[in-house]
């Protein structure tokens, strides 16, 4: 039998703010989601057609202050080969809570606030790692 899913709250949709086409999935109860010791995050970001350098200079002011913060693994930004509009962050978190403050941190609110009218796609991937595979 699968987990009950938890309902997706106010809380989640602030998480996710970033953007008009934010995605979060809630992927299992919260009971199940404490006993996850290292959380992995996966963020996509698409700019606005004219806004590609704009985003990647914000995006960049990210880096330093993220991985200064407890709990922050890794935080590796990428940036297509492809397409200069496309921006992708790699993450590690030792918790999902200390995550969450991330989320709420100064400089992850002043991106929003910088990038609001930019941001076309944002696209959050939460996952946990699958023992032997």
């Amino acid at each position: 039998m699968l987990p009950e899913r938890r309902p997706i709250t106010s809380r989640d949709r602030r998480l996710t703010r970033f953007g008009g086409d934010a995605i979060l999935r809630a992927e299992s109860s919260g009971e199940r989601r404490d006993k996850v010791d290292q959380l992995t995050i996966i963020a996509k970001l698409k700019a606005k057609s004219g806004s590609e350098e704009r985003l990647f200079e914000e995006c960049r002011k990210l880096v330093g202050p993220t991985l200064a913060e407890e709990g922050c693994i890794n935080y590796d930004m990428h940036r297509s080969v492809e397409d200069p509009g496309l921006i992708m962050f790699y993450e590690n978190w030792t918790s999902r809570p200390l995550w969450e403050r991330h989320m709420e941190s100064q400089h992850l609110q002043e991106f929003s606030a910088n990038t609001d009218d930019i941001v076309e796609v944002w696209e959050l991937f939460q996952g946990e790692k699958v023992d032997g595979a």
